[in-house]
């Protein structure tokens, strides 16, 4: 654990010396695979937990940080200015850049893990403004994590989120050791520290972590994501296609974007589980399961995307969850042979109040 005798500024003192601001927010050039290869190169600790040299000058006299990115430099040098405050275990780099999605649009996601709560915001805002300062600062957001998002001076966009180290623990054994299914989004935290990349690791803690998240899908956890998603799929009365007929019958446009949105996250959470597939998060997931699965329901694509499409349509959108759902029932009967679905005693069974 590292505390303020380890660079970082007490609160009444001057801000930690991280270096500067890189010239553009360019994207990294990172080339390298992610959960199935290496990592790619943005300063990960070396094997003995040390902080990353991107300071330092090799024996020719050039700086070995001279051959990367300005967004991987920034990476570095912000990822070794969490890791330097009181409490923080380490830092790792996620999203889309370590799992080979970024593109024009992307963000920086940097996760800070600490053995208790966040640090101090001004010890936080400090760090910022020692790496060159933010165009725009939203600091100390608690809507879904602590989290605090910037844009930096260069235009790169950072997404810092303060993750204590007890919850990612308990996270990975609810879906690792207890094989506790969710309504959507099973194990989309297991997929986020599986894709990790350690930046600042002087410990070896986030190193250790991302180990452990690389287990198999266990099948106990494939097997009760179906369990407990199916009832919400189809036959009982308050299934999510059995809320989108009733309203569609009262028109109620707001309640049919709603129900239809969680009816996706749910059959999504079902096909990738049965795939054994850990969950990638809700973006570009039309075209994220098709390349992650080796199986789908018939025409899944096609038939989650007439739901999208009509969904703002009461006079078919319950014609078009049908169809998927049907699909999706007749592969699961032939994927899942020995699961019982709760809900349906035989294909075709319907909600008594809808016909769903």
């Amino acid at each position: 654990m590292n505390t303020a005798s380890d660079g970082a500024a007490p609160a009444d003192g001057p801000a930690p010396d991280v270096g500067g601001s890189p010239a553009d927010g360019s994207a990294p050039d990172d080339g390298g695979s992610r959960a199935d290869g290496p990592a790619p190169d943005v300063g990960a600790s070396p094997a003995d937990g040390s902080a990353p040299d991107v300071g330092g000058s090799r024996a020719d006299g050039t700086s070995p940080a001279s051959g990367l990115s300005p967004t991987t430099r920034l990476v570095i040098t912000a990822a070794q200015a969490y890791a330097a405050l009181p409490g923080v275990v380490g830092v790792a780099a996620g999203g889309s850049l370590a799992t080979g999605q970024e593109d024009a649009r992307s963000d920086v996601d940097l996760y800070v893990l600490s053995d208790g709560g966040p640090p101090p915001v001004e010890l936080r805002r400090a760090v910022v403004e020692a790496l060159g300062g933010a165009r725009r600062l939203d600091l100390d957001q608690r809507y879904w994590d602590v989290t605090d998002v910037w844009t930096h001076a260069s235009g790169t966009d950072l997404d810092v989120m303060f993750w204590e180290t007890s919850r990612v623990t308990d996270r990975l054994d609810a879906v690792l050791e207890r094989h506790e299914p969710s309504a959507g989004y099973t194990t989309a935290h297991w997929h986020t520290v599986r894709h990790w990349l350690p930046v600042a690791d002087p410990d070896g803690w986030v190193t250790r972590a991302r180990e452990r998240a690389l287990a198999e899908y266990p099948e106990e956890l494939r097997a009760a994501v179906v369990r407990h998603c199916w009832p919400l799929v189809r036959g009982t009365i308050t299934s999510f296609p059995a809320q989108i007929a009733t309203a569609a019958a009262r028109e109620d446009l707001v309640a049919l974007n709603h129900r239809v949105a969680e009816l996706l996250a749910v059959v999504h959470d079902v096909v990738l589980a049965v795939n054994r597939v850990p969950h990638p998060g809700e973006k570009r997931l039309g075209t994220r399961v098709p390349e992650l699965c080796r199986s789908l329901p018939e025409g899944f694509s096609e038939r989650t995307t007439a739901v999208l499409t009509s969904a703002a349509d009461p006079t078919s959108v319950v014609g078009a969850v049908v169809r998927l759902v049907d699909a999706l029932e007749a592969w699961l009967r032939v994927e899942m042979p020995g699961v019982e679905m709760p809900g349906v005693e035989m294909p075709g069974v319907v909600s008594p109040r809808t016909g769903l």
